[in-house]
């Protein structure tokens, strides 16, 4: 089972694409937790709308991203967990490509293309100022936003996000 961890905050812009590219690539039996922190725009309604019985939608109440991640994280029961901010966009191989690493890893980190408001790609993608330096790093200095792919016993064995919080780098096992 995979479990797909988002954080949301009035996130009603960029949510269905999102969701599209997500759920389109996990099974019947896979869940997409959004941990909502107190949305005041149709955030809410719109993942009511959709009637997809994967998604399982908790409130967080306004204490934060990174309270909110740890909301979506405590609720996953997937052997495997991946992370997504609210306005992301998922390549159609992402999920299949990053389980058939995690086989014989214990977490995956990839790059990411940077993309507009409006989805258009902006010729940039994330890893690049750190190549050659990426490899050469322990996962806890990687920089935040690498990591998509954990099995759930990587998670269980790590601190909890809000011991961890005053740490510059809190996210850097998590992606946010």
């Amino acid at each position: 089972m995979i479990s797909v961890c988002m954080a949301t905050y009035n996130g009603e812009r960029y949510l269905l694409p999102q969701l599209e590219s997500i759920l389109s690539q996990l099974g019947e039996e896979d869940e997409l937790i959004v941990s909502d922190d107190g949305s005041t725009d149709a955030t809410l309604s719109l993942l009511a709308g959709l009637g997809d019985s994967r998604i399982r939608l908790f409130h967080n109440e306004r204490h934060g991203f990174v309270h909110n991640f740890e909301n979506a994280l405590c609720q996953a029961r997937g052997e495997y967990i991946f992370l997504s901010d609210q306005d992301d966009l998922w390549l159609p191989q992402k999920v299949s490509t990053c389980l058939k690493l995690l086989q014989n890893c214990l977490l995956v980190t990839h790059n990411a293309r940077l993309i507009d408001g409006e989805g258009k790609d902006m010729g940039q993608d994330f890893a690049s100022p750190f190549q050659g330096w990426l490899l050469a790093q322990p996962a806890a200095q990687l920089p935040r936003g690498l990591l998509h792919g954990v099995p759930a016993r990587v998670v269980a064995a790590c601190p909890s996000l809000s011991q961890t919080a005053h740490h510059p780098r809190h996210l850097a096992w998590f992606g946010g």
